[in-house]
């Protein structure tokens, strides 16, 4: 299983979240919010034999301003719960990205500085755990 196709499947797990857009390359621009982007963030080589891998990649949630911070942040809000229609975790968790897929947390809630000339949203990470 490759990088590419495993930040497929999560994009496609995501893609299950009403209104979400997801983005499995980092894109030249966004301009939709809410938005999701995933990247790989790490890996672990031969962990039980010389053929198993175990990638972290990351996925950043970007929520825009429109209005008062309170409504961005309301509305970031719903996106952490663990289970629900609006869950990133529960959406990673079952998108069948590999035999291990999980998510334990969110971090670095607040503004996120993202690709485009430097705009800072409101937003969070979400570290991924597999294992192929």
């Amino acid at each position: 299983m490759s990088i590419s196709s495993i930040r497929a499947a999560l994009k496609t797990g995501l893609q299950q979240i009403e209104g979400l857009h997801v983005y499995d390359k980092v894109p030249e621009k966004i301009e939709q919010f809410p938005a999701c982007v995933i990247t790989p963030k790490r890996g672990d080589y031969d962990l039980q034999s010389t053929t198993s891998f175990a990638p972290e990649l990351m996925v950043t949630l970007l929520i825009g301003r429109w209005g008062e911070i309170k409504e961005a942040q309301d509305k970031l809000d719903g996106y952490l719960m663990p289970t629900g229609s609006l869950s990133v975790k529960a959406a990673i968790e079952a998108s069948g990205a590999a035999d291990v897929v999980h998510v334990a947390s969110f971090e670095d809630y607040g503004g996120i500085q993202f690709v485009q000339g430097g705009e800072v949203y409101l937003g969070c990470h979400f570290p991924v755990t597999i294992v192929v």
